[in-house]
């Protein structure tokens, strides 16, 4: 679906007298600045969405645990996977113009993987500790 549209954006930059070079450079670019902003905006819900779920869950029970992971944001780690997955699973999108961006949102999105897992356990082990 996203290939289509990047098609969609590039012939239409085409037919405006973009040479088709440019057009693909700049089509491209519409399109990975959409994904991210996507992203970014799925990731705002999650948090809330999380966020708000984890506080009636806690309160809603007698015990401590669920309380100390919400002080210590575990849920705020976990809404981080949302938008890696997007990235990670949108980064075929430059495919038929530049095969080496595919590349680098593939490196990108493992990177945040491996970050929003970092913070994630970290806070956990955080919670742990008290």
């Amino acid at each position: 679906m996203l290939q289509k549209f990047n098609e969609l954006i590039y012939k239409w930059l085409v037919t405006i007298k973009i040479s088709d070079a440019m057009s693909a450079y700049i089509s491209s670019a519409i399109l990975g600045i959409s994904i991210i902003i996507v992203s970014f905006l799925l990731l705002l819900v999650a948090k809330k969405t999380l966020h708000y779920l984890a506080h009636r869950i806690a309160n809603r029970t007698k015990t401590e645990w669920d309380d100390i992971l919400l002080k210590h944001k575990f849920f705020t780690g976990l809404a981080h996977f949302i938008p890696a997955s997007i990235i990670y699973f949108s980064a075929d999108f430059a495919t038929p113009f530049f095969a080496s961006i595919e590349n680098l949102m593939l490196g990108i999105a493992q990177l945040y993987f491996l970050l929003a897992g970092l913070f994630t356990f970290n806070s956990f082990l955080n919670s742990l500790n008290e």
